[in-house]
């Protein structure tokens, strides 16, 4: 307000500033699932979920453009477990693999088929792990408030995901411990 004498009157001239914020809110909803299959997977008891998890953020932004795609078809991602089954004990859970020393195909401990078997199918798991830790991390990328940020040099997406780290512990006649018996008597 500014106010002035002219003359004996008085006169004010008052301004106003208004600031228009037009805020758009959004809900993003993300899912996903762990299945167990086996074979094709035709029958209801084929499937197993192992865990499932449904999560759903309000997002605000100022513009009219939605922060996120509307919706991301599913995308599955496999990985064969085949090898891991048929290695493990089923009453033990215990690994119980084995390399056949006496076979012609065997030349050294690392030049066999069973070792060969072994890293393809290790393999095969570390890709998939990768890629369900890049999903995982672009997940965490959706942050509901922009002033403050998750620090995601701090996840180490190598452990984010380690498969074999429940066959090497110990308890409950499992793990390293009865594989390492196992060996030892065979």
């Amino acid at each position: 307000v500014v106010s002035e004498t002219f003359g004996g009157a008085l006169t004010a001239l008052t301004s106003k500033v208004v600031t228009k914020v037009e805020e758009h809110i959004w809900r993003f909803e993300a899912s996903y699932e762990l299945l167990a299959v086996r074979g094709t997977g035709q029958d209801a008891g084929d499937v197993q979920r192992l865990f499932q998890r449904t999560g759903q953020v309000e997002l605000r932004t100022p513009s009219k453009t939605a922060p996120h795609p509307t919706s991301k078809p599913p995308s599955a991602v496999d990985v064969n477990v085949t090898w891991l089954m048929k290695n493990v004990d089923s009453g033990t859970l215990a690994p119980c693999f084995a390399i056949n020393r006496e076979a012609p195909a065997c030349r050294t401990p690392r030049r066999n088929p069973e070792m060969d078997a072994a890293h393809g199918h290790f393999s095969s798991v570390l890709q998939w792990a990768g890629v369900v830790a890049g999903h995982l991390r672009r997940l965490l990328e959706v942050q509901p408030d922009p002033t403050l940020k998750l620090d995601l040099a701090a996840l180490d997406v190598d452990d984010a995901l380690v498969p074999v780290l429940p066959l090497l512990e110990t308890g409950n006649g499992g793990g390293a411990d009865a594989a390492m018996d196992t060996a030892a008597a065979s």
